[in-house]
């Protein structure tokens, strides 16, 4: 239910988008018509989205996650993808083993296309200022943990 929340509770023209396609295909008037009222009347409001967050700070994990990090003891989960269901599961269970975390944006179109960031990082990278901006502005990202960063598809090209 969570994760329905923060896809369809954050507004963006391409989360719209997904959801005329789908009424399209499945013609489910009453779960579009649900959808759009949750995206327009909650999708950009920030305090929905600080309560959503609180409560993905809950989310269930792997036990077994959580004590290969009380085990091995690393400084720092680096998360590639915040979006990304098995770097949430890890997320998640270093939050529970209180490591510091850097994240980054895995695409120039996942901070609108993919919903809300479920679960902030301590760190997120981000590799371009549009994205920087689109963080703060529309993910509500505190300004104090966004790093500018260099692209994952740029290292190692000229």
């Amino acid at each position: 239910m969570l994760d329905y929340l923060t896809r369809n509770g954050y507004y963006s023209l391409t989360i719209l988008t997904d959801q005329g396609q789908r009424l399209l295909e499945d013609r489910r008037y009453i779960r579009f018509i649900c959808k759009r009222l949750l995206i327009y009347i909650l999708g950009s409001f920030p305090p929905f989205h600080y309560f959503l967050r609180w409560l993905l700070r809950f989310r269930d994990f792997n036990q077994e996650t959580k004590n290969i990090f009380l085990k091995e003891k690393p400084d720092l989960l680096f998360a590639t993808d915040v979006f990304s269901d098995l770097d949430l599961e890890a997320i998640s269970a270093a939050k529970s083993a209180r490591l510091k975390i850097v994240g980054m944006v895995r695409s120039w179109d996942n901070l609108g296309a993919g919903g809300l960031i479920p679960i902030l990082p301590d760190l997120l990278l981000v590799w371009s200022p549009y994205l920087y901006k689109y963080a703060a502005e529309f993910q509500h990202v505190p300004k104090s943990i966004i790093r500018l960063s260099v692209s994952r598809t740029l290292i190692g090209t000229r």
